[in-house]
This record gives C-alpha cells, structure tokens and sequence, in this order.
C-alpha cells in the first residue's frame, strides 16, 4: 500500500501558511476593489472611509465579508428621509451588536455606526466632531469605556490605566480622565449608586 501524499491546500509549515493567507488575502482585495468599482458614488465614498479608518485588523474582515455578500457592522446605510437617524459610537461590544440593532429597528430607524472601533473614551472625545459630520442625528447611543482599563494587576484592588477598582463587599470603579472632575474619582470622596459612601 502506497502513502497518500499530503494534500496540497494545507499549509505544511509556517512560511506556507503564510504564503497561502497573503494570497487569499490578494485574491480578496482584487474581488473587493472590483466591486466597490461597481458601487454608486455615495457607496464608493463610504468604503474609502472604511479603508482609511478600519486599520489592520478589521478592514480585511469586511473586505472578506463585502465579497463574500455578508453584511457587517459597517455596511453603507441608505437613508429612509422618512426615519430618525440613530449613530451608535462605541468599541467592540457596539460592533457586535450593531446588526442585531439594525435588525430590531428595521423600518423604525436608520441605524448608523462610526467607521471605525471607537476604543478609549480620549478617542472617542478626540474624534468627536468628525464622527458625528454636519448631518442631524435624532438619537446618538454612545458605549465605549472598556478600552480605559488597560492593565490588571491584583493586590487588595484591581489597578487599571486609569481607573481602580476598590474591594470592601463592592465592587466600585474609580476612573480617571482629564475631563472629568477629580472629586468624582476621588475614593475619599466617590459614592455609590446608592448614596453610601465609599471606604
């Protein structure tokens, strides 16, 4: 009996992998760009948008679902003049409810996102006026933050970038940004929701 050989679709070390992603991913750009080139002009001017923001990490995911006809958090939105605009900015977790959002206020709203992931609360504050452009939005939801606590340490709290959160039977986070007022991230001074104080 004779050994079959290994196939030839699978990778058989690390440089393989890498020369068979690198040409999927061409593969996909040449599908992509023919494409958009097929688009209306608003559509075209929404995907260079996507291209300049979307970065290395989420640009080839819609690019692969853009050819592949799956829609994704970032698909062009054609308003209805007869709906209210809705704009979700946020990181992730937005990203990941962005169509179930769409899906759930189909025919209520025009439901947009920005075009990017808005990360950190300073990112958020820093893009801003740009996210939001000259057009009138009748519901803005904001969700971003996660992206604040950076690092995790453990020693009687949780110590993050900036925030800490406190253990006394409560969890209770104090975060820290320059825009805030700091007796609102002092501990000495924070309650809760409850109205106790702190300690």
């Amino acid at each position: 009996m004779v050994a079959e050989p290994p196939k030839a679709a699978e990778p058989t070390n690390a440089a393989e992998a890498a020369a068979k992603k690198a040409a999927e991913n061409a593969a996909t750009d040449v599908a992509y760009q023919a494409l958009v080139a097929k688009l209306p002009p608003d559509q075209q001017a929404w995907e260079r948008t996507l291209q300049e923001n979307l970065g290395s990490f989420y640009l080839p995911i819609h690019k692969r679902e853009k050819v592949r006809g799956t829609s994704n958090a970032w698909d062009f939105v054609a308003d209805d003049p007869k709906l209210p605009r809705a704009l979700l900015i946020g990181d992730s977790v937005s990203i990941g409810y962005t169509l179930p959002t769409r899906a759930l206020l189909k025919d209520k709203a025009n439901v947009h996102r920005i075009p990017v992931n808005g990360g950190a609360t300073e990112v958020g504050i820093s893009h801003m006026a740009k996210w939001l452009g000259t057009g009138k939005w009748d519901v803005i939801h904001f969700n971003w933050g996660l992206h604040d606590l950076k690092s995790l340490g453990w020693i009687g709290s949780l110590v993050f970038d900036n925030a800490v959160v406190s253990y006394n039977g409560d969890a209770v986070i104090h975060f820290s940004h320059p825009t805030w007022r700091t007796d609102r991230n002092n501990p000495a001074t924070a309650t809760r929701i409850d109205g106790a104080k702190v300690s």
